[in-house]
Order: structure tokens, then sequence, then C-alpha cells
């Protein structure tokens, strides 16, 4: 036949071509005795050949050795009538790479009767790749819950455990097919699982993630946990489990009270410079009326107005020392109804001490304030804390001179009531409605950007130089705030200034009146015998002279051993023993212990000017009657003495 008369493919083997090549997939032909026929554009384009390249050759060319017996066992199968599963095998490109498929045989029969092969491979890198990071990725996961310090869990609706990590088997001593397929109720106590079930539910019906606080037992021990729950979902987004963080914050609860005693300190320490001013002021002004007083006693004039001066100025002194005690010591929190135009006061009296006298402190409060449930001392450094910062964003703004910009630095302190409705509360964060009062700390300083807002009350998180600040205070504030039921706002624009908004909730009672004692006792009919323990000899000497004036008869002591040994004579007894705290070789502590375990019931009035650690009422169950803070009024003093001797006489 010549050429011209040789036939031309149809439509339809033309359209069929062009379909084959279309395929996504790479398809071959291949003859019973293993000879590729035919391939289309996608087994070309994968392998690296061309279809002239592959055409007429043997399986061998994209075959590896290892597998190529293989191949001929499924041809030889499948023209015995055999059918086989898709299978994975990987082909040889013409560069050497082995390529992974997924291949798919079927046998058809050619017009001359011959066994045509036709394998379908889908190119399976993409999919190992991504199976390799799935797995890889729930490896790092795996590894990820495993290595983590608190306790990770999964529940299904149910509320049945599938997946615990090992620190939550390390606190529940249990091994994972002890917990893993059962509920909260067969794996904690009665109190705890009914807590837990409880916000579970809350947090599935909610759909939303919840923080709850439980006290779990493990090992006979109290736990406090915090515990983050979040619904777990499917592709459609149907909530079909949970997953949840539990953190031990038991030691970090004691570790909070160490933070803000450091904190308190932090305080002290920033305002140091301000009370050496203010001391070398008062004593500057004690020690001059004095000398003056003295001065005109030896002319004989009088000098009763110098000293009543330098009084005047050493009760200055006396309260300085109190506000910074307030701010120092360790106390235990004690919620009750607090005077907050009372705290304010005291605030702005040790401000006006310590800051430069340039900074315009002012206060805007109204004069119906209600109290606040709330602990007055940790109100007081909460305020204290935020007049700092707001401190240091002035100087930042108007220099240290506070002359390097326009216009006066001041900060303000206002307090306001407030009502809260419902509709407010909308979007407003943790707000909530009832009855507040609005505290409002307010600076021209230089003022916060959204991102700087955004992290102020991170624990650790600071603006200020490495040497300036612990990143502490705000994070306290925060802290102590949230823990009274109320919440902060921050309100800042830079270079205009900064208002710190609080709530705190209103009490339902009146504060608490402080005692006002007479300003002289009466000269009373009592006597007794009086042991003085302390190490100050001044102290001692003045106190001794005060009550033998009085008519007692008084016996001294330097120190805790020197009293101890008095005491233990019981001959003949005192009526009172007054003693101080802080003592060399034996403390005023010390002695209390050993009186309390001898049996000692005498009367005590302790006089202390710095407690430590040691609380009112650790000091009451001792024995000690009555507690005055040094310095103190010698009025206040020596009617304290006949009250607690008169007191011990009625018994």
């Amino acid at each position: 036949m010549s050429d011209a008369k040789k036939p031309v493919n149809s439509p339809i083997e033309e359209r069929f071509r062009r379909l084959f090549d279309a395929q996504p997939d790479a398809s071959f032909h291949i003859s019973g005795d293993g000879v590729l026929l035919d391939m289309n554009q996608r087994a070309a384009e994968i392998l690296g050949y061309t279809r002239e390249e592959m055409i007429g050759q043997p399986l061998a060319l994209v075959v590896p050795a290892e597998s190529l017996n293989d191949s001929h066992q499924k041809i030889a199968g499948l023209k015995a009538g055999r059918a086989y599963p898709s299978y994975r095998k990987s082909f040889r490109a013409k560069n050497g790479r082995l390529i992974p498929f997924e291949i798919t045989l079927v046998s058809t029969v050619a017009a001359n009767g011959e066994i045509i092969i036709q394998s379908i491979c889908r190119d399976l890198r993409m999919q190992l790749e991504t199976e390799r990071q799935l797995q890889s990725s729930e490896d790092r996961f795996r590894a990820l819950v495993e290595s983590a310090v608190d306790a990770i869990w999964t529940k299904d609706i149910d509320g049945r455990f599938t997946l615990v990590n090992e620190a939550m088997l390390h606190k529940l001593s249990l091994r994972r097919e002890q917990v893993i397929g059962l509920t909260a109720a067969e794996v904690f106590a009665p109190e705890t699982a009914l807590e837990i079930m409880r916000t579970d539910r809350q947090s599935i019906d909610e759909g939303k993630t919840i923080r709850v606080e439980h006290h779990m037992i493990f090992n006979n021990r109290t736990y406090i946990i915090q515990v983050v729950k979040a619904p777990l979902r499917d592709a459609e987004g149907h909530i079909v489990g949970l997953v949840g963080i539990d953190r031990d914050v038991t030691d970090e609860r004691n570790l909070g009270d160490q933070l803000l005693q450091a904190q308190k300190m932090e305080v002290v320490s920033a305002m140091a410079g301000g009370i050496a001013h203010d001391f070398n002021n008062l004593l500057t002004s004690i020690i001059g009326n004095l000398s003056l007083s003295q001065l005109k006693l030896e002319q004989g004039e009088d000098a009763a107005s110098l000293v009543q001066l330098a009084l005047d100025a050493a009760d200055q002194a006396a309260k300085l020392t109190r506000q910074l005690l307030q701010i120092s010591r360790r106390q235990p929190t004690k919620v009750s109804a607090a005077n907050l135009r009372e705290v304010i006061g005291e605030v702005l009296a040790l401000l006006r001490s310590t800051f430069d006298r340039r900074i315009q402190l002012m206060d805007n409060l109204s004069d119906d304030l209600w109290p606040v449930r709330a602990d007055a001392n940790q109100i007081h450094q909460i305020i204290m804390n935020l007049c700092l910062n707001s401190r240091d964003a002035l100087q930042e703004r108007h220099g240290a001179d506070y002359r390097s910009s326009k216009g006066h630095p001041w900060l303000q302190i206002t307090a306001e009531n407030v009502v809260v409705l419902e509709a407010e509360t909308t979007g407003a964060g943790p707000a909530r409605p009832g009855s507040y009062v609005r505290l409002t700390i307010s600076d021209n300083g230089i003022g916060m950007d959204r991102a700087t807002m955004a992290r102020i009350f991170e624990p650790f998180f600071t603006t200020k130089p490495k040497d300036k600040g612990t990143g502490l205070g705000l994070a306290m504030v925060y802290t102590i705030v949230t823990s009274h039921g109320g919440w902060i706002n921050v309100e800042s624009e830079p270079g205009i200034g900064a208002d710190m908004v609080i709530h705190l909730p209103k009490a339902d009672e009146a504060p608490a009146e402080h005692e006002v004692r007479p300003p002289a006792p009466a000269v009373q009919a009592i006597s007794g015998r009086i042991l003085v323990v302390e190490d100050d000899s001044p102290i001692r000497q003045l106190i001794h002279e005060v009550l033998a004036q009085r008519g007692f008869a008084v016996q001294e002591a330097k120190d805790g051993l020197e009293a101890w040994a008095l005491l233990k004579r019981d001959d003949p007894p005192f009526d009172l023993v007054i003693l101080d705290l802080i003592m060399p070789e034996l403390s005023g502590y010390e002695v209390l212990q050993r009186m309390h375990r001898k049996g000692l019931q005498l009367p005590v009035i302790v006089c202390s000017g710095f407690p430590g650690d040691i609380s009112e009422s650790e000091l009451h169950e001792l024995g000690v009657r009555l507690f005055l803070a040094k310095p103190f009024d010698l009025n206040v003093f020596i009617q304290s003495v006949y009250d607690v001797l008169g007191s011990a006489e009625t018994k």
C-alpha cells in the first residue's frame, strides 16, 4: 500500500489520544510479555523520558531489578484472569531517582486477541510528603504533650478520657490504662468529680473556653489546680469532646506572697531618696528646736513652744515611719469594709513627702464615697504602685527637672460611686453589673501605645531599663484588684498621659471606727512590779523613768536571755512584762514561746518598732495583752499599762 493510501486516525481515536494524554495520573499500556507499548504524556513527564525513548522497551527500563519479578508475576496473573487490588511500587526515572506510585492494573484484550495490561499509576510523592509531615507533626505533638509539666487531657462528649499525658498520670499516681476510657467520677474523689463534671458540661453547653480552679487531693495532699477547658470540634464544627490543661499553682500561691513582699520593697526603694530628704528635714527641725530649747533653759527663758515644735516634727517622722511599715511589712489579707478616702489620704500624705515638689498632686473624691469590701493594706499598695508608675511616666515626658516640655506635670486620684448596669458590661471584658467605687489614677505623662497597653499586666513585662524595674508592680495590681472581685482598665495615648481605672465592689457594711484614746491618763491607784525588756538603752531608761514616776517597781533586762533568767526565778513574781521583739541573744518572740511552754501566765505588753513576720494574732495566742508600735505617745503608753494591770486585777 502506498503512503497516499495509508489509513489516518479516526476522530474517535484522536479524541481517545487527547483524553489519554490529559489524565492527571501516569498511564501505561504493557504487552503480555512485559514490553511498554504506549504511555500518556504525564507518564513521560514524571519519569523524564520521551514517549519515543520508552515505547518498545521492556519493563526493566523503569522497574527496579528487585521488584521486576513481582511485576512479571502480576502480568502472568492478569493473563490468567486474576485481579489485583491497588498496590504501591516505585519506578526508576531517567535520572535514576525512585518515584513512588500507587498502581492499579487492568487487563484488556486487543482486536488481535493479545492481552494488553493497562497500568494506571498515581504519583505518591506529594501524598507521602504530606503523610510524613503529618506523622512528624503528630510525633512532635505527642512529644510536646508528654514532655509538658502541666497535665494535658482530652475527653469524648460523654466525659471519658481519650488522652492523658505523663504529667497527669504522675500526679494521679496511675497508669494510662487506669484512666483512658474512664470518667472523672471513676478517677477522682466524689466532691472533686462533681465540680469537674459541672465545669465540663458548662464548657460544652456554652461552646467556649473556660478557666476554673479546682482543689484536688492527690496522695493525701490538697493541690490548687487551675484548669483551662475548651471544646473539641470535628471538621463540621460539631463539639465532639473537650481538651484541657491543668496547672498546679499550689507553690505559685505561696511564691505569690513572697513576690508581693519583694514588690513592696521595690516601692520603698523607689521612694528612698524622697524619704531620706523628708527625714533629714524632720531631724533638722527636731535637733534645731531642742538645741534652741536647751539654750533658752540655760538662760532661764521659757522653751515650751520650741519643745512643742520638736514634738510636732517627731510626730510627723513617726507617721512617715508607720506608712513605710504599712507598705513593707508582711500582713495577712484582711477583707472588710474599708474607707477608701482614708487610704487615699494616707497615700497622698506619703507622696507629698517623697515626690518632687514640682509634681502637682491632686485628688477629687466624692463626699459620700461608699466603703469598699477590700483589704485596706493591699489597696494602699496598688495605689502606691500606680502613683509610682505615673511619677516615672511624668519624668519620661517632662524630663528629670520636670521642665523639658510645655505644661506642668500633674497626678490626680479620683474616686466616685458608680452603678454598673447589665447593658454596660456587654463587650466590656471582666466588667460585671453592681455597685462599685471607681478609682482613677491619672497623669499627663508619656502615655502608652496599644501594644504596650496590651501587655502591661504581664508578670516581668516592663518598659523600664533592667536596673529600674522588675515588671512585677502592675502584675501585682492586676492580681490584687481581681482577687477583690473588681477589674482594671487602661486608657492612654502616647504623649498625652494615662488613666488607670479600677472598679472595687461596694461594701454592705460601714467601716469600723478608729478607737480614740484620751490625750492623758488619769492617775490611778495601781501599783506593781514590772519587768522592762529592751535592748536599746535610752528607750529602756525612758520607760523605767516613766513607770517609776507613777510608783511602779521596775526591773530592767537588756536582752531576752537576761529576761528569761529573771522570769524563771519567779520570786517575787512580776505583775507585768513590757517586751521588745527584736533583740540579740534571745528575741522577744522566743521569750514568749518559753513562757508559754512553762505556763507563765503573766500579762505582757509588746512594744516594737517592727514585728517582722509575726502577726498580732500569733502574739495574742502567746499571752500578749497589747501591742504598741514604736514610737508611741507616753500618755498612751502609761494608759495601756493601767488598762492591762487593771484588767489583770479583775480576773
